[in-house]
């Protein structure tokens, strides 16, 4: 009896589970009785791996007992071998025998590499995870709040919330492949909390009428420690004040050899710094006006003057004492020097210039009167500008003075 040869495409030999009869067949190439053979699929399975796949019926479930030749079931590794190796697969295909075996795609039919699927997953070292200017706050893995192990389980999670916007934070989760990652929106931590400088420039920020922005106050946290908002009633506390209230002292230094044109709002900003630095605050508590005086003759442009007046908002009464004791002790050459040094921050020399520095003055009130003065423009006094304004009278008869020793 011929018991091998069937004709058709796959050229196959009728196998296990094949029907067909050669009786009377002479050769193979007149035979056409074969059938396809089918294969049990609902028993096949792969240790620590699931279903994924596959052209066989049962989509991620088992197999059915007749599964078509050439129908495949792939399996994924649960777990992988190692750090950043991605989950090995076994393909099982219904072979021309009727039986699922797992081979390599080469011609000849080798069998394929079988896959040992771990049982557990790597574990994740969660020693080195931080998160700048943000505190451990939560999360199943070890260590409470300080830091997690080397080894800690798949699946466990690390929380950090910022230290000045709480609550946002950062949740980092142990994957399959052996790392803490944050899946999440990644939140950046701010390195310091919103204080009251960071609403110098919100126009009419403060709303009770009378009320400026207290530059003194500038250190103040915001309420949301995100940002000072105008509709906070706690920011308007800690960020405005009664204009007649706020203390103030003023300085005038006038530099000689400097033009109207050379005041470059680089050049405010400078001269803002300078000040802040010689008086030893931060710069949103300095407020500036210029008065420019031409030399008589164009031949005497070098003797072109600038009557730069600071006014410096400080808390109280013993701030203001130090502030005028380090404006007494300003020598106009390390004045000079120290302007010299912040221009060139801005890539912007300046020649030979000369200044001289007035006695400082102290005031805990304001007039409303206006005055043909410049301001300068460099941002910090838009808000509450009534108040600013509200002092430049002074200012002029001092600068008017001052320029004229």
């Amino acid at each position: 009896m011929f018991n091998g040869g069937c004709n058709g495409d796959a050229q196959a030999t009728c196998g296990v589970g094949s029907t067909g009869t050669t009786a009377g067949i002479a050769d193979a190439t007149s035979f056409t009785g074969c059938t396809a053979s089918t294969c049990d699929g609902s028993a096949i399975t792969n240790a620590n791996a699931a279903r994924t796949a596959g052209t066989a019926t049962g989509g991620t479930e088992a197999a059915s007992k007749s599964e078509a030749a050439g129908s495949t079931i792939i399996f994924t590794c649960e777990h992988i071998t190692g750090v950043g190796v991605a989950a090995a697969t076994n393909t099982y295909t219904c072979g021309a025998l009727g039986t699922f075996t797992n081979a390599g795609t080469v011609v000849t039919c080798p069998t394929g590499t079988v896959v040992t699927c771990p049982t557990a997953g790597p574990t994740c070292d969660g020693s080195a995870i931080t998160n700048a200017n943000a505190a451990r706050t939560g999360g199943d893995a070890t260590g409470g709040t300080g830091a997690a192990g080397a080894t800690e389980a798949a699946g466990t999670t690390m929380i950090f919330t910022c230290t000045h916007t709480a609550p946002a934070a950062n949740t980092y989760t142990c994957g399959a492949l052996g790392t803490f990652t944050n899946a999440g929106t990644v939140v950046t931590c701010p390195a310091d909390p919103a204080t009251c400088s960071t609403i110098a420039t919100t126009a009419d920020f403060c709303t009770t009428t009378g009320e400026t922005y207290n530059a003194a106050n500038f250190a103040s946290t915001c309420a949301s420690a995100v940002t000072c908002t105008k509709a906070t009633a706690a920011d308007q506390t800690a960020c405005c004040i009664a204009a007649a209230k706020q203390i103030k002292v003023g300085v005038t230094v006038t530099l000689t050899g400097v033009t109207e044109e050379q005041v470059t709002p680089v050049f405010k900003i400078a001269l803002k710094s300078t000040y802040a630095a010689k008086a030893g605050v931060d710069p949103s508590q300095v407020t500036l006006t210029f008065v420019y005086t031409k030399a008589a003759t164009r031949r005497l442009a070098a003797g072109d003057t600038v009557a730069v007046t600071a006014t410096i908002a400080v808390a109280d009464a013993a701030a203001a004492t130090k502030v005028s004791a380090d404006v007494v002790k300003l020598e106009p050459t390390a004045f000079i020097a120290t302007l010299k040094k912040e221009l060139k921050k801005e890539k912007v020399e300046l020649g030979a210039v000369t200044a001289t520095v007035a006695a400082p003055t102290t005031t805990g009130t304001s007039s409303d009167s206006s005055a043909n003065v410049e301001s300068e423009d460099s941002g910090f006094e838009s808000a509450g500008s009534a108040g600013h304004c509200s002092t430049l009278a002074m200012l002029i008869v001092l600068a008017a003075m001052w320029a004229g020793n």
